[in-house]
């Protein structure tokens, strides 16, 4: 009879049911991920950087993942951390890559010229770059870069 009482106290009743999934909910953070949509355009001399291959690295300032994302040929780019689109929220150094693209030459897979950096060499390292971003919200941001 003890044993009854006992395991009908760890049996959940109808009117638990809407605590408990509201609890799992709020443990696992809605079920959503904590990760921003960021986006935007790398512009050189306030022009969009154009058919370039590269990246955009953001790096936190105070530790953690990092998030990154391809330059794409008309200079916007899509970040992600991994696999997960977007970003923490945080204050981040930035660092750009963006190299001419390489054409394999016709039935070889060594390039018909070597690439040539297209932007200043230390926009590359983010802790030389001299950009910092801090992301609060999904953004679109236009990353501002000069030739000389």
């Amino acid at each position: 009879m003890a044993h009854e009482k006992a395991l009908s106290m760890f049996q959940p009743s109808r009117s638990s049911w809407p605590l408990a999934v509201g609890l799992c909910l709020v443990l696992a953070g809605c079920g959503g991920s904590s990760l921003i949509p960021v986006s935007g355009t790398v512009l050189v001399d306030g022009k969009p950087l154009t058919g370039a291959a590269g990246a955009v690295m953001f790096v936190p300032v105070k530790g953690g993942t990092s998030a990154a994302g391809s330059l794409q040929k008309d200079g916007t780019f899509k970040l992600a951390t991994g696999a997960a689109p977007g970003l923490a929220p945080g204050e981040y150094q930035v660092g750009v890559t963006a190299m001419t693209p390489t054409v394999p030459k016709p039935g070889s897979s060594e390039p018909e010229e070597i690439p040539k950096p297209l932007i200043l060499p230390r926009y590359a390292d983010p802790n030389s770059s001299g950009l910092k971003f801090t992301i609060r919200s999904a953004e679109s941001l236009d990353i501002k870069l000069e030739s000389k």
